[in-house]
């Protein structure tokens, strides 16, 4: 059975994917293709790519999230470190 995690619907980003399993993938085939000159850094051209997972799981309630005075998603350190336990779990049932 897979991680619903996997499953989740993502806002538009910048791997042009719908769903988390589709972003993990993508980001997999990156790292296989591009081998030693991988960036892990800008994968897909942003260096915020983690947040785009991240808002997904704060959006889903899934994680601890703020909004600041700009409107604007913040996830906390203990979002980031629950995502971060998420997204590990659900990439072992890849």
């Amino acid at each position: 059975m897979s991680h619903p995690v996997l499953d989740l619907e993502m806002q538009p980003n910048d791997a042009n994917v719908k769903t988390v399993r589709d972003y993990l993938k993508s980001l997999l085939k990156l790292v296989w293709l591009y081998d030693e000159e991988f960036d892990g850094k800008r994968p897909f051209g942003n260096s915020g790519w983690k947040s785009e997972i991240y808002e997904t799981l704060a959006l889903s309630e899934l994680i601890e999230s703020e909004i600041d005075h700009y409107g604007e998603t913040y996830i906390t350190d203990a979002g980031v470190r629950d995502g971060d336990y998420l997204i590990g779990k659900a990439i072992s049932d890849l």
